[in-house]
């Protein structure tokens, strides 16, 4: 782990200004490694190409030469990278394959590939653990917090970074040590937990305070301030400003004198002290100008604006923004984009420009929601609501007003998360009014539905006035038959309200599978694309094809069971072990994908007396589900037995498990219970239904045990071959 001040400052926004020293630092340093990098390259391909060099070296060598191309080429550190790990798995060479495991990870991580990112870390601090490299081990688990941090996963990143530092103890890494405690500091300022942050970062500032660490106390000094201003503790937050800047008395390198200048300025900014936070970002802004930084020099306009704008000065802030604007087309950052889009929008609107002001607002919003930026969503979306109520168009404001409000919920409460994608689901259709036609059908659909019950229902109560006239003494057979038109009636709205919510699923998931392969095809057939990008993709469109047609299958099934008021079953022997294996190659790409491995260990003379169609379908739908709610490097195991005159197949997996409330509703009609897989895999439930109608039809039983978060068994149960 390198205890420089990039690896100090990787850590996610403090403010709600531009950016913090930490970002801002990692980006200044990357752009001077990327000169430094190719001569590297060059230097270290004529070694690896100019002599015999033993394995365990051109190991090593390999994984430098991944490093290199980290900020030059991010292809070619993939390249490299699994280069070095099959050349050090070839020679059981164990370090040198977690080290290109890391550089493979890092890769990743570039590209926001975070899952897979982790998946190298894992492995390779898997290899460390097996080795006792200790600090192979510190190292990975740092870069395993930084991961986490960026994900947003607080608590796993707290729990990796007091990892770092306990390894760091180990060793006797004092540098390591306050990183540790800084970073853990700053995690826990986002979480609102200001005791807990000021603590670690005092304890941060004493180690770099005996280290003689100018840089990392400086760090500790501005996030203590930065607390202390989130506090309203104006005196204290000045307090530790006035140190910070006895201390640094010019010592820094000049970007790490921008960051700080920034850092300061948003202090005062935060406490109110407008005037002392524009001087400080106007230090910044002089400063990058000198060194001729660009893109510190974004950031500091965007300050600067945004703080003439909180004092008032319109004309100012409008300005600068706009500046700011022309300057992001030659270095472009996607914070201070949303941010100067929101606030030339706000401008705007302030002057009466209600409708100019609302465009910039979207931009600022559709960026926002690509990236995930959830604190500029809930902004956009509160302006906007504002902005379209003020025009009197009160749907818009009403939708924007929703997404505000569980936005600004779900940054501290990721159970909202469903809501949100509900919500991005709303906020879609209203923007695609081409679904307007399909909505309309939908809609009519559902209204002659409601009629036919209705109609329905009033012939029951006709035949059942009837029947009471001509049976006037036989009360108890009118109360068993009032009772089953109580229950049909229950029934039939079960069916209506299911009706509803597959037509709102299959507008959605068929459409954007269809939709998206019609025009993938379509960019193949003008060249838009080559045939290799093509089969880079091919995989998940063969994946959102595959669930199409299974989602096709279930509901085919289901409504052909339905008319015909109940399975048609044609029993005879059907082999379990071969219906088992003809499913799990089924699902060979998707298992593959999610690292998932399926045991087949149902015997091969194991028979049952049943329909074969419906056997394949129960299998299929009860694998995809194993499937889609096991996580990575789950794993998936059949079993069969013969019980007494029962056949009984077994399907468990190590997935995410079942409460007993989700259990007891698992066979019914429910329009709540459709719950997203460990990959984002979607369904509507009524995979489940028809293997348990089925299962009914050939004389069986389905019956399910599950522990949350441990796994879950599937038991099918049909009767044996006599």
């Amino acid at each position: 782990m390198k205890t420089d001040k990039t690896d100090i400052l990787d850590q996610p926004k403090q403010l709600g200004y531009i950016s913090t020293a930490a970002t801002a630092i990692l980006i200044f340093c990357i752009s001077i490694a990327t000169h430094s990098f190719a001569g590297n390259i060059d230097s270290l391909n004529k070694i690896l190409n100019g002599k015999k060099i033993a394995d365990p070296e051109r190991v090593t060598l390999t994984a430098q030469l991944a490093h290199a191309y980290r900020d030059a080429n991010l292809d070619s550190m993939m390249i490299f990278a699994n280069r070095g790990i099959a050349l050090a798995k070839q020679i059981h060479f164990d370090q040198g394959k977690a080290a290109c495991l890391k550089e493979l990870g890092t890769a990743y991580s570039s590209k926001n590939l975070y899952d897979s990112t982790l998946l190298c870390y894992n492995r390779a601090l898997h290899i460390y653990e097996q080795i006792n490299d200790i600090n192979g081990q510190k190292e990975t688990v740092f870069s395993m917090a930084n991961i986490y941090s960026r994900q947003l996963k607080y608590a796993m990143a707290i729990e990796y970074y007091e990892k770092t530092i306990a390894f760091s103890k180990k060793m006797n890494d004092q540098d390591g040590i306050a990183v540790g405690m800084a970073n853990t500091g700053s995690i826990y300022m986002e979480l609102g937990n200001y005791p807990e942050s000021i603590k670690y970062y005092l304890e941060s500032s004493k180690v770099y305070e005996q280290q003689q660490n100018v840089t990392g106390l400086l760090t500790c000094l501005t996030g203590i301030a930065n607390v202390y201003s989130l506090l309203g503790n104006n005196v204290k937050a000045e307090e530790y400003v006035i140190k910070s800047l006895s201390l640094q008395n010019g010592k820094s390198k000049s970007h790490e004198t921008i960051s700080f200048y920034v850092d300061i300025g948003a202090v005062y900014t935060t406490i109110k002290n407008f005037d002392k936070g524009l001087l400080f970002f106007k230090k910044a802004l002089h400063l990058s100008d000198s060194i001729g930084d660009s893109y510190w020099r974004n950031i500091c306009l965007a300050d600067i604006a945004e703080t003439y704008y909180n004092m008032g000065n319109l004309d100012s802030s409008f300005a600068i923004y706009t500046a700011c604007v022309k300057n992001l087309e030659t270095v472009y950052d996607i914070d201070v984009n949303t941010v100067v889009n929101t606030g030339l929008g706000k401008i705007l609107i302030k002057q009466g420009k209600t409708k100019e002001g609302i465009t910039y607002l979207l931009k600022s919003f559709d960026i926002a929601r690509e990236n995930r930026i959830k604190d500029e969503i809930v902004e956009n979306a509160e302006e906007l609501s504002k902005a379209y109520e003020q025009l009197s168009t009160y749907d818009k404001a009403l939708l924007y007003r929703k997404i505000y409000e569980v936005y600004k919920d779900s940054l501290f409460n990721e159970k909202s998360e469903k809501h949100i994608q509900q919500l991005q689901f709303d906020y879609q259709l209203e923007k695609n009014k081409t679904i307007a036609h399909n909505k309309s059908v939908r809609q009519t659909t559902i209204i002659l539905s409601l009629i036919a019950g209705l109609i329905s229902f009033v012939v029951i109560i006709i035949l059942l006035f009837r029947s009471r006239q001509v049976e006037k003494m036989n009360k108890e057979k009118s109360i068993i038959l009032a009772n089953e038109v109580k229950q049909q009636s229950i029934k039939l709205e079960e069916l209506n309200t299911f009706k509803d919510k597959t037509f709102s699923v299959l507008s959605h998931d068929l459409r954007g599978p269809i939709s998206g392969f019609t025009g993938t095809m379509a960019m193949l057939d003008k060249k838009q694309i080559t045939q290799q990008e093509f089969d880079e993709i091919r995989p998940e469109i063969n994946k959102q094809l595959d669930a199409l047609n299974l989602l096709l299958e279930n509901l085919l099934g289901w409504s052909k069971n339905h008319m015909q008021g109940g399975a048609s079953v044609s029993a005879l022997p059907v082999n379990m072990h071969t219906v088992a294996n003809d499913n799990i190659d089924l699902f060979e790409n998707t298992t593959n994908k999610k690292t998932i491995t399926i045991v087949n260990n149902i015997p091969a003379d194991l028979n049952a007396f049943a329909d074969r169609g419906q056997v394949d379908i129960i299998f299929r739908n009860l694998l995809n589900n194993a499937i889609k709610f096991t996580g990575t490097n789950g794993t998936i195991t059949l079993n069969g037995k013969i019980s007494g005159s029962n056949t009984i197949v077994s399907i468990t997996d190590t997935g995410v498990g079942m409460t007993t409330n989700q259990m007891d509703k698992l066979f019914g009609i429910a329009t709540e219970k459709s719950t997203y897989g460990t990959d984002g895999e979607k369904g509507i439930g009524i995979g489940l239904i028809l293997c348990y109608e089925f299962i009914k039809a050939n004389k069986g039983d389905l019956t399910v045990t599950s522990t949350p978060g441990a796994g879950t068994t599937f038991n099918i149960i049909l009767p044996s071959v006599k």
